[in-house]
């Protein structure tokens, strides 16, 4: 890897174009997972056969770890003051709740980024601090943590099948505790430190490319034995979070689409722009739309074309785009649609 620059104590000023290509793109493959109504593959013989469109989801295990890399590049190369930060916390609490109250959608990634918004201090300190081991304990642990937990559960499926355990009131056991947790999503802290030391530096084309192969190949395999396993389809994106291969294709397409800062069209930097700020849009409207989707062009229970999805992907992504331009000319609904 090498340093563009000493890591500065602020963000450079203005928008980073790079970085609203990395949210455009996170918020395609969300959307892209969202309406994965195609072949997943299938069991023959017993065995887990991969299919094109479930090979073509696996990379969407970067989209959300995209996701917090880009606000750890943007927060901790800030110094927020803590009532700045608790502000932009209240802001998206607001957002979450009462979203969830009005719509049935995946709050839980709101939740997340808000836990990190309130450990910005901590982890803000962690990183500026110029004895890293404290960043390096803390990233450490958090990526370490759904390995042992989830080692901890085949342990449990292989040599105590029947356990269980009352805490709280409520009964634990290996029916009730899933495999591949990410422990509460802790991973996410991991994620938004990588931005922040990303910011400033630049790996190779080359090297990121390798690493995005490396990572989808990690994921593949791990689609596959853990189908194989566990006798279901596995969830290609959501239970790949918390892995190595997530891990390196975030870290592969991050540094590799860094390259869009070299822009120099003011026009398409103000499109990126514009794009890459409705993200919280796109996430918030594209579930609903799902619904209307389905209960119009796109019946359930039929399988469609990996292409065609991702055609609509992008004609909901653009969608959601002018949605966002027209909130955004209300000025208090603006405040609210901004991440």
């Amino acid at each position: 890897m090498t340093e563009c620059a000493a890591p500065s104590s602020r963000a450079p000023a203005g928008r980073i174009v790079s970085l609203d290509v990395i949210k455009i793109l996170s918020a395609f493959m969300v959307v892209f997972y969202h309406y994965r109504f195609f072949d997943l593959g299938h069991f023959e013989n017993g065995r887990y056969l991969l299919s094109v469109p479930q090979f073509l989801l696996c990379l969407c295990s970067a989209s959300v770890p995209l996701f917090f890399m880009v606000n750890g590049a943007l927060l901790l190369n800030r110094d927020l003051s803590v009532k700045q930060i608790y502000a932009k916390a209240g802001r998206l609490a607001l957002v979450a709740v009462v979203w969830d109250w009005l719509v049935d959608y995946y709050s839980w990634f709101l939740y997340a980024l808000l836990v990190l918004y309130l450990l910005y201090p901590i982890l803000h300190r962690a990183y500026r601090a110029k004895n890293r081991i404290w960043a390096l304990l803390i990233m450490g642990a958090v990526f370490l943590m759904p390995f042992v937990y989830n080692l901890g559960i085949v342990l449990l499926m292989r040599f105590a099948p029947g356990f269980s355990l009352r805490l709280f009131g409520r009964t634990l056991s290996l029916r009730t505790l899933p495999l591949r947790t990410g422990v509460f999503r802790l991973y996410s802290i991991l994620y938004y430190m990588l931005g922040g030391y990303l910011l400033n530096r630049r790996l190779p084309p080359l090297v990121s490319v390798l690493l995005i192969a490396l990572g989808q190949a990690v994921t593949v395999a791990d689609v596959i034995i853990t189908s194989n396993y566990t006798g279901q389809i596995a969830d290609a994106v959501n239970y790949c979070f918390p892995t190595v291969g997530a891990l390196l294709l975030a870290l592969g397409f991050f540094t590799l689409l860094r390259c869009f800062d070299r822009i120099t069209d003011v026009r398409l930097k103000r499109l990126l722009a514009s794009l890459g700020s409705s993200v919280l849009t796109t996430y918030l409207l594209h579930v609903s739309i799902r619904s209307i989707l389905q209960a119009t062009v796109l019946p359930v229970g039929r399988e469609y074309s990996a292409l065609l999805i991702a055609g609509i992907a992008l004609a909901v992504c653009l969608l959601c785009w002018l949605i966002d331009r027209l909130l955004k000319r209300i000025p208090l609904v603006r405040e609210f649609v901004s991440l």
